[in-house]
């Protein structure tokens, strides 16, 4: 089943012939013509025969009380944001170019004021449950 969520608020009255005029897109860009194809496999700079296993070891100046990155009380631990997936995801070797992580692409009107996203069917959590329109809404 493909499931939309609508995050935003419309912020004008929009007329009938901008309602009708929503651009489908597999990737969000803020100028200029996405780089990588609707079902590219992997970005040019990932090496997709890269050896995988062992451990990495980051460090950071502070403490943190907090692994939760949202929490309104606290420090968040120090790259704590990367234990979350988001709809898209910003290429590296682009300039203001996000592609589909947990979406399947986006949909938005001519003059920027709505956007939907298309929920990937097969985007799971840790254990396996599927992530449906409400738990990207909160």
């Amino acid at each position: 089943m493909n499931k939309s969520v609508v995050l935003g608020v419309v912020m004008s009255v929009m007329s009938a012939s901008a309602m009708a005029e929503m651009i489908n897109t597999h990737a969000i860009v803020g100028f200029g013509e996405a780089k990588y194809p609707k079902d590219f496999s992997h970005y040019d700079y990932v090496n997709p025969g890269a050896p995988k296993g062992g451990h990495v070891t980051y460090s950071d100046i502070g403490s943190y009380d907090n692994f939760n990155r949202y929490a309104s009380r606290g420090v968040s631990a120090a790259l704590s944001d990367s234990y979350y997936d988001t709809l898209f995801v910003a290429s590296a070797d682009e300039i203001d170019s996000s592609y589909p992580l947990i979406a399947t692409g986006a949909s938005y009107d001519a003059d920027y004021t709505e956007i939907t996203f298309t929920l990937n069917p097969e985007a799971r959590f840790h254990d396996g449950d599927p992530i449906d329109a409400e738990d990207v809404v909160f």
